[in-house]
């Protein structure tokens, strides 16, 4: 039977960049996201480009902000909490209106162009315990298990930090120790032979967003029907950089003599850089004044991603002489080891993302609005070329689900303020245990201003995120399990002028 190829992690681009956000002005965040059937608002551009229709008026805007997040991480009865605060600039638009007076037939439309973020990559957590049954080095012995050390590359050409295991000697072929064992099994000093209480530490921190520039068109047929088109590019920036330690290296009881390394530090990051391409389509219809029916399609977006990575791995020995075991004189001290630059270019198509959406108005009093956004994530694919994208792609359509996300949204208003109140809840787009995010809810609530022509909105969105992080795999499912919680604070303000 022929061995199954394991993914090469590239699977988890495909939620990473899939799973986007609305965003948009500080209007539509305060209703949960909730836009699809409003119309008239900057985030119109992006969301359904119909909305534009409804325009009377040119209208420009800038929606800058904050986002605070308190991450607290929880492992073997060990929590750790973490805070991280900054800038962000979540949207900037200008739509330029063309309609006319008039009853019944083509009435014109309105152009918009926008800058919308629809990701935010800036994160950082910790976390840091003690544990007894394994070691990263474990996880380094699995992987390389059955392979001969004679297909170990050079040091200078090492990809992976398996490599960097054996050449700062965490991990070496059983066959040193006695030439009748075979090449392809692998031992530890570090766990083999007695296994350590020791240290786990790690920090993982993440930055960069997707931004989609939207050029779109809105129409209105008789204030009943209104369509609209638009076309986006993709910006997309992620890094992630992860700092490992062990230490703390404990043998009592097995071996209170036993005191063979210090630490053992890996450090790694990992770039990708990308463009794509999509566009929407959308309508609104307005059967009678106070009741919309809205809907809009985005199609695949196509990404070219550049992907570069490389790590580092020390060993700290404590002046430990590896000729005990070997027959040799090898002693052992500070060991390091780097791969080289690994890079890859590959595309990504991300799923159709479907929404539908209501508003219901109360007069002068405001508006209920809802959406529900339909995603099918296991529709995900990827392809390069040079490799085979396969079993990522296989991996995907196995474990990958589709999603209902809802989003429902209040405003008041009261002479020349408003009220709002919004709620919006993502699924999980997975069935498959993959150190992702659980069900994301958002909570937010904000107040505006509007003048004859200057208008100003400012709206809080707290969000709670569930997920689960582990450093390494094991074959026994028995590796570190960290759970994350991130509650996140976003403060936004929304200045704009109508002309």
């Amino acid at each position: 039977m022929a061995q199954e190829i394991a993914p090469y992690g590239y699977y988890l681009d495909a939620i990473r960049f899939s799973k986007t956000l609305t965003n948009g002005s500080a209007r539509i965040q305060a209703l949960g996201g909730s836009n699809v059937a409003l119309g008239a608002d900057i985030t119109s551009i992006s969301g359904n480009p119909a909305g534009l229709g409804m325009y009377n008026r040119s209208d420009v805007s800038i929606t800058p902000g904050f986002n605070y997040s308190i991450n607290n991480t929880s492992l073997n009865g060990s929590d750790v909490n973490n805070q991280n605060i900054y800038g962000t600039l979540d949207n900037i638009g200008i739509v330029i209106n063309n309609t006319k007076d008039g009853i019944g037939g083509w009435l014109g439309g309105s152009f918009g162009f926008s800058v919308n973020k629809i990701n935010d990559f800036n994160n950082e957590f910790k976390y840091g315990a003690s544990n007894n049954q394994n070691s990263m080095v474990d996880y380094f012995i699995e992987s390389v298990d059955g392979m001969s050390v004679n297909n170990f590359p050079t040091l200078s050409n090492a990809t992976d930090i398996s490599t960097l295991a054996y050449y700062t000697y965490l991990i070496g072929p059983w066959n040193v120790v006695d030439a009748a064992y075979p090449d392809d099994e692998y031992f530890s000093d570090i766990t083999t032979f007695a296994r350590p209480n020791l240290r786990q530490e790690e920090t993982v921190t993440t930055s960069g967003n997707q931004f989609q520039w939207s050029l779109s068109y809105g129409g209105n047929l008789a204030d009943v029907l209104y369509v609209g088109f638009g076309i986006g590019v993709v910006s997309l920036d992620y890094t992630a950089q992860k700092s490992y330690v062990e230490n703390s290296f404990d043998y009592s009881p097995d071996d209170p003599t036993y005191d063979p390394i210090t630490q053992i530090k890996l450090e790694e990051e990992l770039k990708i850089k990308g463009t794509g391409f999509n566009s929407t389509f959308g309508l609104i219809l307005r059967p009678v004044g106070f009741f919309r029916l809205g809907a809009s399609i985005t199609t695949p977006t196509v990404y070219n991603l550049d992907d570069t990575y490389n790590a580092s791995l020390a060993a700290d020995w404590n002046n430990f002489f590896y000729g005990d075991i070997v027959g040799g004189d090898t002693v052992l001290n500070y060991m390091q080891g780097s791969t080289a630059e690994v890079i890859s270019k590959y595309s990504l198509n991300t799923p159709l993302k479907a929404s539908v959406g209501t508003a219901i108005f109360l007069g002068k009093l405001g508006f209920i609005t809802a959406d529900i956004e339909y995603i099918d994530y296991s529709k995900a694919f990827l392809k390069a070329e040079g490799f085979s994208m396969n079993p990522d792609n296989d991996f995907i359509k196995a474990n990958f689900t589709d999603a209902l996300n809802l989003k429902i949204g209040v405003e008041m208003r009261l002479d020349a303020l408003r009220f709002r109140a919004g709620y919006a809840l993502d699924n999980v787009p997975t069935t498959a245990d993959l150190n992702y995010q659980s069900s994301n809810q958002r909570i937010s609530g904000g107040a505006g201003l509007y003048l004859d022509a200057f208008y100003a909105d400012f709206t809080i969105v707290n969000s709670q995120v569930k997920s689960n992080y582990s450093p390494y795999s094991l074959a026994d499912n028995s590796q570190p399990n960290i759970d994350v919680k991130t509650n996140n604070f976003k403060g936004l303000l929304t200045l704009g002028y109508k002309f």
